[in-house]
């Protein structure tokens, strides 16, 4: 049963992957219904554990003897790579059709390289899977590595938003914004920012002037607080004219 328990991760990381690639840049609690493939994946696996009874997933040799080596596949292990594989190209189209960076789209191999490298690895294994000596990892090892080396690359070539970078991306806005944890130490600054101390971030309220012209705004947020400045000289001047038209 350990042996078969694999494949709950075989059958269920397709689908995580396949839910999170239809809600990247859409809001909570959208397409509800496609959490229905849950129900054909809790089949899979149920059928993949009761293999003993049925022997639809692994047929064995009579009394189990050599279990471990002496066996072939039956049909619920083909509809489980199916089941694999259509998830995990309909996972990558749909990140390809949601990308419009075309420095993304020129580095697609990667991942690719890496579910070919995968099949091929299954099919060899499935084929000499009775010399269990050529064998160096067994196919759910490799598909575990395969699914993490697979998320890392979609991470690292921009096909998956992730939480890195962001300090980066902050800097290079053009916002005049710094943000400060709840003692006051400087976490982030855009590069447009003006210097501010941290007894000012501390002070009560939520606006401090600068001077004439300029005025600091601030925000809590979780961890620390949002700092911005404000330039109202255009809504001083405007003032002064209507002063003088007075």
């Amino acid at each position: 049963y350990l042996w078969y328990s694999y494949y709950i991760a075989m059958v269920f990381l397709p689908l995580m992957m396949f839910f999170a690639m239809l809600n990247i840049g859409k809001p909570e609690n959208t397409n509800n219904r496609k959490y229905l493939l849950i129900i054909p994946a809790a089949v899979l696996v149920l059928l993949v554990m009761t293999n003993d009874f049925h022997q639809l997933a692994f047929v064995f040799e009579p009394d189990f003897h050599n279990w471990n080596k002496q066996y072939s596949y039956g049909p619920v292990y083909y509809v489980i790579a199916v089941w694999i594989f259509m998830l995990v190209l309909s996972s990558i189209v749909l990140s390809i059709n949601q990308c419009r960076i075309s420095a993304t789209r020129k580095k697609l191999w990667i991942p690719i390289v890496i579910i070919l490298v995968a099949i091929i690895y299954t099919v060899w294994n499935n084929l000499n899977h009775e010399y269990s000596g050529l064998r160096i990892y067994n196919v759910p090892e490799v598909f575990c590595f395969a699914s993490i080396a697979l998320w890392e690359s979609l991470i690292q070539i921009g096909l998956v938003p992730s939480n890195t970078g962001y300090g980066n991306f902050f800097n290079a806005s053009n916002l005049n914004a710094l943000i400060f944890d709840n003692e006051g130490n400087m976490k982030y600054r855009s590069k447009n920012a003006a210097n501010v101390s941290k007894n000012v971030v501390l002070q009560n309220g939520n606006s401090v002037v600068i001077d004439e012209n300029i005025i600091l705004k601030k925000h809590n947020i979780k961890g620390g607080k949002a700092v911005w400045t404000e330039d109202i000289s255009a809504i001083n001047r405007i003032n002064r004219e209507l002063s003088e038209i007075k």
